[in-house]
């Protein structure tokens, strides 16, 4: 496949005009869909598979709800593009989540793992909000149950997790939505942030927008003219919004809630300043933090070897250094 062109660091071709490029991110594009599509979907009782380096499922891990949700976007997206066989796999996960097994007919909501080693009932804000992005985009690439399956999401957030006057959602609760988490998350609030974003797209419906806008400048917002670091977002609150900053100070390795501040988090959300802006609501404060945040991230972040450290303490040190995937793929 094409490789990146030398030309690439030349200001004569920015990199996103330069044909050689462009074609290297396409056929990244397809080699990544190639590795999925084939094996991800299992069937309508077991959902879409955790898979492998190799491509292979892995069923002992169930069907998680983020991911699921996920697959449904990316193959929604793909649908849209005309890859074949992509709107059938993005139907069928419609159809899990609408009326299958992924869908809690009984208290509402979708489960976060079904069947595997370790299914979990848990009704987390991280993936309700994914569902509603799933059916977001599905909406938009015109596949059946997609409206439904977003009206059901909007409907949910609306009357369980949305907080009007704190123009954030709670985090989490048991199955029967009776027990309400303390805790609450930067997080899951910024997933929240793109479904909205994406409802916004697929309905036209402005109070998405605006709703997207308050999760942004009540967490973003407050962070970028704070005396800590104008970049390190806090990740941890408590029930009032306090900042918990020590927290899992000894679990920094928690695969959701992890000590510190991560750089991923900070170009996922100048992403999201910037397509707030670009849809039309310009605060004054967005640009200039999404700016900072994006230099932030490279200061603190970015190795001598390349790559964006897992997390960072409070005074931009080190604290997880290993490096994932999904910070770069939001820094593009």
């Amino acid at each position: 496949m094409p490789v990146f062109s030398s030309q690439l660091n030349s200001s004569e071709t920015p990199a996103f005009s330069d044909v050689t490029h462009q074609e290297y991110l396409l056929c990244e594009r397809e080699r990544l869909l190639d590795h999925f599509q084939p094996r991800v979907w299992q069937s309508s009782d077991l959902g879409f598979a955790y898979l492998d380096r190799d491509g292979n499922p892995m069923p002992e891990r169930g069907a998680e709800l983020y991911l699921g949700a996920r697959m449904i976007h990316c193959f929604a997206v793909a649908a849209m593009l005309g890859r074949q066989g992509a709107e059938k796999l993005a139907e069928q996960g419609v159809r899990f989540y609408l009326d299958g097994p992924g869908k809690d007919s009984e208290y509402g909501g979708w489960y976060a793992t079904v069947g595997g080693n370790t299914p979990s009932d848990r009704k987390e804000l991280y993936g309700q909000a994914h569902i509603m992005l799933a059916a977001a985009s599905a909406t938009l690439a015109g596949i059946p149950g997609a409206v439904k399956l977003l009206e059901e999401s909007i409907d949910l957030i609306d009357t369980k997790y949305w907080l009007d006057d704190e123009g954030r959602c709670v985090e989490a609760y048991d199955r029967t939505f009776t027990d309400l988490d303390a805790y609450r998350g930067q997080n899951a609030n910024m997933h929240l942030t793109e479904a909205f974003l994406a409802a916004y797209e697929a309905t036209n419906d402005k109070e998405f927008l605006k709703r997207a806008s308050r999760i942004a400048e009540n967490t973003v917002g407050q962070a970028v003219s704070s005396e800590q670091g104008s970049w390190r977002i806090p990740e941890h609150f408590d029930e009032e919004w306090h900042p918990l900053r020590d927290y899992n100070r000894d679990d920094p390795r928690h695969a959701f809630r992890p000590y510190g501040s991560q750089p991923g988090h900070w170009l996922e959300w100048a992403k999201l300043l910037m397509q707030i802006r670009g849809a039309g609501i310009e605060q004054d404060w967005m640009l200039p933090a999404a700016k900072n945040l994006v230099k932030g991230a490279f200061e603190d972040g970015w190795t001598r070897e390349g790559g964006f450290v897992y997390t960072v303490d409070w005074d931009g040190s080190p604290v997880v250094t290993e490096k994932f995937w999904w910070p770069p793929a939001e820094g593009a």
